[in-house]
C-alpha cells in the first residue's frame, strides 16, 4: 500500500492533497489486489477525498483484480 492509498483510506485529506499537489499520481499502486486510492476513499466513506482524487485525474473507470471500481466497491459496503 502506497502513502497516498494509506491516506486516502485513513482520511488525511490534507496529507492526500499535499501529495497529489507534489506531482504523486492517483492512479499508481502497488497493491496486490489492483486497488487505487480512489478505491480506498471510496470503500471507506471520503467523499472529499474521492472528489480531491478525481479532481487530480484518478481514472474512475479503473478496476481491481477481480473487476470491480471504486464506485461498485462503495455500493457493495453500502456506502454513496
Amino acid at each position: 500500500m502506497s502513502l497516498l492509498d494509506q491516506a486516502s483510506w485513513s482520511g488525511l485529506e490534507d496529507v492526500v492533497r499535499f501529495l497529489l499537489a507534489n506531482g504523486i499520481d492517483p492512479n499508481n499502486s502497488t497493491h496486490d489486489s489492483g486497488y487505487k486510492s480512489l478505491m480506498f476513499a471510496a470503500i471507506a466513506g471520503h467523499q472529499g477525498i474521492c472528489q480531491l482524487l478525481l479532481d487530480y485525474g484518478a481514472h474512475v473507470y479503473s478496476t481491481n483484480a477481480i473487476g470491480k471500481t471504486a464506485a461498485e466497491m462503495a455500493a457493495f459496503v453500502g456506502l454513496f
